[in-house]
């Protein structure tokens, strides 16, 4: 471990001297005291080198040279996403947290740094230690709290990152007594001061603050003790002092520029003594990213952007704070406002909330599901009404009614991520209240001031539970007669309409007592994410959001049909998606990808599975046109009018895994290894994805595409493709562990094929197939190398192990078709004692099959086979089922067309000259194109 430590520093290219200091510190390194269990002096290093130096001093004088303070940062926003956490995060841009640590407390400091990529620059943000915060508790306390208790650097990123809306790549914790050891070790700090600021070192009474060129203006060298005295002057306000701290910061880097020998001197005192959470690993990818920085800007930003003047800052312009924060880190272009589709394909609008209430029915089964949306812009409110029957995706256990999903106590989370996978939206709470605490709740609130019908009052001066007659006309309901009215209209065509009424009623009610008393009373009798403080929130604002009527919708009903099967609501989940988006946000939204490794049956697919499994080479245009791919031209793309006989080169390059759907060609372009379209209406090619990793095992449905890379699964949304500007987000797709071997399409389902752990009693090792994360479907070997061809074909796994053709059905059945010794001697004369005249050596590997229509076509021993898989399934004679095809050579990628088979073969060159060949079905002739 010390020599790869050893290694990774010589990496940072920091001079000889201080490279030799960091290896004798390393072989001298014990085991931290109890007391610091986490902090390795070897992390520490590496962090704080890329944090302050990037990757040594050469680096340093290339990287700061360059750079140009500015008071703003790039706009450029180009990457910039709202993870499913609610934070913004770019993969170009690296924030890390450096907290520093002052015993008397005047010198705390709080700065983010953030290392951009893309723009090529660094920016520094100072966080006013004064500054109100909400904790993850919902209290509020100031930033400079975190230096009160023991330094826990992962409290301080949480609080940053909940508070501020972005994401926090690691920390360092440095305190100031080693910062002002680390001044010293360097000579001292040259700063330019002020004539105010020079000022500032004849008001202490120490000897150490005497100035050498005395109190004036002009540039001074300060000693470890007046720097941080500098920092520490209560000169002016707190914003004024976290001002100073951010000057002495810059003016270090500054220095460290123009006297890079310093850096050793510097580093040798500081680094052993950070606190960092940021792993060797990342911190050596970090710096090998930096390795070509160019150190365009140095920007800074204040948090608050102004002087508060009255030395601290109210918790309520924390929103404005974050907004500002997050332009300066990731650009003033990053849409803060109106609605966000963020990475984890939910909508949300900062001033939205969605609050999901399941009330639960005496029988412990589901009153009402519901979710109350309160927009704040226009103090309005919107309430979707969920059929409580109707089904959804649940994850884990599958398909579920929605009222169902929140009927066990506890399950208000699970009901929050059931309701966002399939609908789309985000829900930022949830109020769960079985029957014994919902009445308890309506009789708090004062009960429900109904105006009940002659037939009704009757009915529930008859149920059982209600105390006393109920007298028709105006009256108050209370939390058991409500809820007895809600079963007598259960199964009238207005039930739902019933509850919507006595929901809003009820929230008027809630106007005639106090919020936060009626916040503390109802708290304890519900199942809630939302806290006591936000609660009292929500019905402060009630009266704005009533003070207009309230939009309802129902779900399913108002967007598409649906059907009843044993009790449970179906309807089109996708349409309803698309609905709820629109009346929620006023948009018309994408549809939502789905995450489940077995989609919903496709009606189209861009290729045969056969076809595909071979290399996709060839595939039907559907218009009397074939694409295929030409061996002799680079393996480009063309395409053969069947009509005019006429062929024309589409693609520049290689390419493969031909999907045509809709008219449109997919393809995957050998070059890149991306994934490209050619749309039916115009001669344009559009890339769909391309990374830096190629891809691979490309197959296109009429809803998803998906394809391999890097050892993963991947799906995007199918869409009409135009100028590129229409490309979906892609998906990674859950699967079980091991080697991904392959990926195939059968039956509306996608199944893929993982290398088992197991092998097969020769040794041989089993390859898996999957169409989800249960149990494997098959479970076979083809081979000791795996190399041997295996197909899906109508629910059926076609495989070659060992000599052998194999056909594995869902019932668990093997069965060996024939073996390649058979077929190969089926068309030699047998003599009468069994012998074989001139029977050739027999290899038994098989290089390519594809299976259509009951028909096999395979290829073995530099020979080409057409093979009735029907009648060998019913003992034909085998001489009469097997067709012997006039090609020779080897072959590879069988494709097959309506009309011909398409494949690759050296011919008789032996491997020198590959061209594609088509043999039209009927086996007469092999064509070269």
């Amino acid at each position: 471990m010390k020599q790869e430590y050893q290694s990774a520093y010589r990496k940072l290219n920091a001079d000889p001297a201080f490279r030799d200091r960091l290896i004798r510190t390393l072989e001298e390194h014990q085991e931290p005291r109890r007391t610091r269990p986490r902090w390795m002096v070897p992390v520490a290093l590496a962090a704080c080198l890329i944090l302050l130096f990037g990757l040594g001093v050469p680096t340093i004088k290339r990287v700061l040279q360059p750079i140009e303070t500015v008071s703003s940062a790039p706009t450029a926003n180009e990457g910039v996403i709202l993870g499913s956490d609610g934070l913004y995060r770019d993969s170009e841009i690296t924030n890390i947290l450096c907290l520093c640590t002052d015993d008397g407390g005047d010198g705390n400091a709080l700065m983010l740094v953030s290392v951009d990529q893309r723009g090529g620059g660094f920016k520094l943000s100072s966080f006013l230690p004064s500054l109100r915060v909400k904790t993850s508790d919902d209290r509020e306390q100031a930033l400079s709290a975190l230096f009160q208790t023991e330094k826990n650097g992962d409290e301080a990123v949480s609080l940053i990152q909940q508070n501020f809306g972005l994401a926090v790549d690691g920390y360092l914790w440095i305190d100031a007594s080693d910062m002002e050891a680390a001044i010293n070790a360097i000579g001292g700090l040259t700063m330019e001061l002020s004539e105010e600021e020079a000022a500032y070192f004849a008001l202490s009474s120490s000897q150490d603050s005497f100035l050498e060129g005395g109190f004036t203006a002009g540039e001074h060298t300060l000693t470890g003790s007046q720097a941080l005295f500098f920092t520490r002057v209560r000169m002016g306000t707190d914003y004024d002092r976290m001002i100073r701290q951010q000057k002495l910061a810059e003016s270090l880097l500054r220095q460290i520029w123009n006297d890079p020998s310093s850096a050793s001197e510097f580093l040798g005192a500081l680094l052993p003594k950070v606190r960092t959470n940021l792993s060797l690993p990342t911190a050596m990818e970090f710096a090998s990213e930096l390795e070509s920085f160019p150190g365009n800007f140095l920007s800074t930003h204040t948090v608050p952007a102004d002087d508060p003047d009255a030395g601290g800052g109210a918790t309520d312009d924390l929103s404005a704070m974050a907004q500002e924060l997050i332009a300066f880190v990731y650009g003033s272009n990053v849409q803060q406002t109106g609605v966000i589709r963020g990475e984890d394909g939910l909508y949300r609008d900062a001033q939205i909330v969605n609050i999901l209430l399941w009330v639960g029915a005496e029988d412990s089964s589901a009153s009402s599901v519901m979710l109350l949306s309160f927009d704040n812009t226009g103090q309005a409110l919107r309430l979707v009404d969920f059929a409580p029957g109707l089904a959804i995706q649940v994850p884990v256990s599958g398909e579920q009614p929605i009222g169902e999903v929140g009927a066990e106590p506890g399950s208000g989370a699970l009901l929050c991520t059931a309701v966002e996978e399939t609908f789309g939206v985000a829900i930022d709470g949830y109020v769960r209240a079985g029957y014994p605490q919902a009445v308890e709740a309506i009789d708090r609130i004062g009960g429900v001031p109904m105006s009940a019908a002659v037939e009704i009052s009757a009915a529930l001066s008859e149920t059982s539970g209600v105390d006393g007659e109920v007298a028709a006309g105006p009256t108050v309901l209370s939390g058991e007669e409500i809820f007895a009215a809600l079963q007598l209209w259960e199964g009238s065509d207005s039930n739902m309409g019933n509850h919507e009424v006595v929901l809003l009623t009820l929230m008027q009610q809630t106007q005639e007592s106090e919020p936060d008393a009626l916040a503390a009373d109802l708290a304890p009798l519900l199942e809630t994410d939302i806290s006591e403080t936000d609660l009292s929130s929500i019905l402060k604002d009630l009266p704005d959001a009533l003070a207009t009527v309230p939009e309802i919708c129902q779900v399913p009903m108002d967007f598409t049909g649906q059907a009843v099967d044993g009790g449970i609501l179906y309807a089109d989940l996708p349409t309803c998606a698309q609905g709820l988006a629109q009346f929620l946000y006023d948009i018309q939204p994408e549809e939502k990808n789905s995450a489940d490794v077995i989609p919903e049956e496709a009606s189209s697919v861009g290729n045969t599975n056969s076809n595909l499994a071979n290399g996709g080479i060839a595939v039907d245009g559907g218009d009397g046109s074939v694409y295929y791919i030409n061996a002799v031209d680079n393996n480009r793309i063309y395409r053969w009018d069947s009509v005019h006989n006429t062929q024309t080169a589409l693609t520049d390059g290689p390419c493969l895994s031909l999907n045509i759907l809709n008219g449109d060609l997919y393809f995957i372009n050998q070059l890149d290894g991306g994934i490209y379209c050619l749309p039916a209406k115009w001669n344009l090619t559009i890339p769909i994805s391309v990374e830096k990793q190629p891809h691979s095992d490309l197959i296109v449905t009429d809803e998803f595409l998906y394809y391999i890379r890097g050892g993963e699964i991947y799906q995007r949304e199918t869409r009409p493709v135009t100028d590129g500007s229409n490309v979906s987000e892609e998906t990674l797709l859950p699967r079980v562990g091991g080697n991904l071997l392959d990926i195939q399409w059968d039956g509306g389902k996608l199944y893929y094929f993982v290398q088992a752990d197991e092998s097969s009693p020769d040794g041989s090792p089993k390859i898996a197939m999957y169409h989800d994360g249960g149990e494997p479907d098959f479970l076979f070997s083809n081979d000791s190398d795996a190399s041997q061809p295996y197909i899906l074909d109508g629910s059926a796994l076609y495989y070659a192990e060992n000599g052998n053709i194999h056909r594995a059905t869902p019932d668990g059945a093997d069965a060996v078709l024939f073996t390649v010794s058979d077929l190969v001697l089926s068309q030699y004369r047998t003599q009468p004692d069994g012998s074989i005249i001139n029977a050739p050596a027999i290899f038994p590997d098989v290089e390519s099959f594809a299976v259509a229509d009951g028909t096999m076509y395979l290829s073995t021993n530099r020979r080409l086979y057409c093979v009735n898989l029907r009648a060998l399934e019913e003992d034909a004679v085998q001489e009469s089922i097997t067709q012997v095809l006039p090609a020779t050579g080897t072959f590879e990628n069988l494709c097959l067309t309506e009309e011909s088979l398409y494949f690759m073969s050296d011919g008789e060159t032996g491997g020198v000259y590959w061209q594609t060949f088509r043999m039209p079905l009927s086996g007469e002739y092999a064509e070269g194109l």
